[in-house]
């Protein structure tokens, strides 16, 4: 199992699909995150919504497993299991339980990259990044999965 190694100053432009030969794609020793859909594995935790407050019931959706859904920098692929998966460089992810999610946010720039592997100037986000869920203004770290 080898894994695909990048190291900065890289700036990736156009489109480009990346495969590992049967391990990962990595920022030096970090997994770069992927788009998993609003239905894939859970690549983070967030703090639960509590909407409608209490004295209702129970909330909406309390859920707390956050997936990426959207990179805003989408012309980078990653082949996962025959697939072309989207890079993430920024991007807007999902929080909840039911089918989809409930509460959106967004992927923050990424604070872990700090060889500056970039996608048309924008760092890649990696495991163990960060988002915000704009609901309750939580914060999400994405080291649960990254997808590949």
């Amino acid at each position: 199992m080898t894994n695909l190694i990048l190291k900065g100053p890289l700036n990736l432009m156009g489109s480009l699909k990346l495969a590992a030969d049967g391990g990962k794609v990595m920022v030096n020793e970090a997994e770069i995150l992927v788009e998993v859909g609003r239905s894939g594995k859970s690549q983070g935790m967030g703090i639960p919504v509590i909407q409608p407050p209490p004295p209702a019931p129970k909330p909406i959706d309390d859920g707390s497993e956050v997936r990426i859904f959207n990179s805003f920098n989408s012309s980078v692929t990653i082949k996962v299991n025959g697939a072309d998966i989207r890079v993430v460089a920024l991007g807007l992810c999902i929080q909840g339980n039911l089918p989809g999610g409930t509460w959106p946010g967004m992927v923050l720039p990424s604070m872990n990259n700090k060889s500056l592997v970039t996608i048309n100037q924008i760092p890649i986000n990696v495991k163990g990044d960060q988002g915000i869920i704009l609901v309750n203004g939580g914060t999400v770290n994405f080291t649960t999965d990254s997808g590949q």
